[in-house]
């Protein structure tokens, strides 16, 4: 029988950081996680491609659907209304580093800094 890889230790499914609450050092309420962001850069998988690791999470303050990458920052083309109509539903968006990332643990992710200090998208 094959081992799966969610049952080996230190593993996880980016669809278990997705939509969890985010609070900042103090217990507040950051928001909730809407996208990960990967870097392939992790160990020699098969001796064929590196794994993939995360290297932050957009967290936004209301969860209303996808982004569709509309929360991303200026130099792309996208119709400004779709995009205005989007930044509108999700409220502000953040991007925290995952050097930036206290734990993840108990359904909820906790910040190692306050919201105001993690990075706007427009600086993605």
């Amino acid at each position: 029988m094959r081992e799966r890889r969610e049952d080996r230790p230190g593993t996880m499914r980016l669809a278990g950081l997705l939509g969890r609450t985010v609070r900042g050092p103090s217990g507040e309420v950051a928001g909730n996680t809407v996208d990960v962001r990967l870097v392939q850069d992790g160990p020699l998988l098969a001796e064929v491609q590196q794994a993939f690791r995360p290297a932050g999470l957009l967290i936004a303050r209301r969860r209303a659907g996808r982004l569709f990458g509309y929360e991303r920052g200026p130099g792309l083309w996208r119709p400004s209304l779709l995009g205005a109509l989007v930044r509108r539903m999700h409220g502000e968006i953040r991007y925290a580093e995952w050097d930036r990332i206290e734990s993840y643990a108990d359904e909820e992710i906790t910040l190692k800094v306050a919201w105001d200090r993690l990075r706007t998208t427009a600086d993605l």
